[in-house]
């Protein structure tokens, strides 16, 4: 489905008729950057700055959800992780080691899995309201939950077959909760981080006896 096509069949109207956009409108200016052949993951925090945590959160989230081979996890758990720090210390402006800066995003396969939640998301946002639990998204409460959201994507970054999956859909709803500014869908991504972590770490236990079992 492409963008065009999940927008028609997204974007929702309030009782006065208006389009409802807290969480569409972010999100397909975000698609909108993603046209742009090349771009680096540097390049796209640059742009967003320290006021798209959540539209940098879910960017980054998009290609974790679903396990597949090689460093993808790694990579973008990395990239995550580092940005979590600096929410936590109340940076100003998103900051990346070169290595990670220069990382080139996969612009068209991005807008696919953007495609893809939109529907979702716009289901989300009829849910979703930014006078709820307002004090979770600003001040020293945002800064305190970049620790659930560090741990998520260490979690994501380890190479724990499946283990991808929970974690991501917990920082999804993080970054739904961010970017609508809505403290009760962020502490309902507070519940599914506990969840993620509790499953990621039987996993991890899982893996580790299987596999003294299998060695032994």
């Amino acid at each position: 489905m492409t963008l065009a096509s999940s927008l028609r069949h997204s974007l929702s109207r309030d009782r006065s008729g208006r389009i409802r956009g807290a969480v569409i409108g972010p999100v397909l200016s975000l698609a909108g950057l993603l046209r742009q052949d090349g771009i680096t993951v540097g390049e796209l925090l640059d742009r967003l700055g320290h006021k798209g945590f959540g539209l940098a959160l879910l960017i980054l989230t998009l290609p974790t959800i679903v396990p597949t081979p090689g460093p993808v996890g790694m990579i973008f758990g990395s990239v995550i992780a580092v940005i979590a720090l600096q929410v936590m210390v109340g940076a100003r402006r998103l900051w990346l080691p070169g290595f990670l800066r220069r990382r080139t995003l996969p612009g068209s396969a991005l807008r696919r899995g953007i495609a893809w939640v939109l529907p979702y998301f716009a289901r989300a946002e009829r849910l979703l309201s930014a006078h709820r639990l307002a004090f979770l998204t600003r001040g020293r409460a945002r800064a305190l939950l970049g620790i659930p959201v560090f741990i998520l994507a260490v979690a994501i970054a380890l190479p724990i077959p499946f283990g991808n999956t929970a974690p991501a859909l917990a920082l999804l709803v993080f970054a739904l909760g961010f970017i609508a500014r809505d403290g009760a869908a962020i502490a309902a991504a507070l519940v599914l981080a506990v969840a993620a972590i509790a499953w990621t770490a039987f996993l991890f236990f899982a893996g580790a006896s299987l596999f003294g079992w299998a060695t032994a």
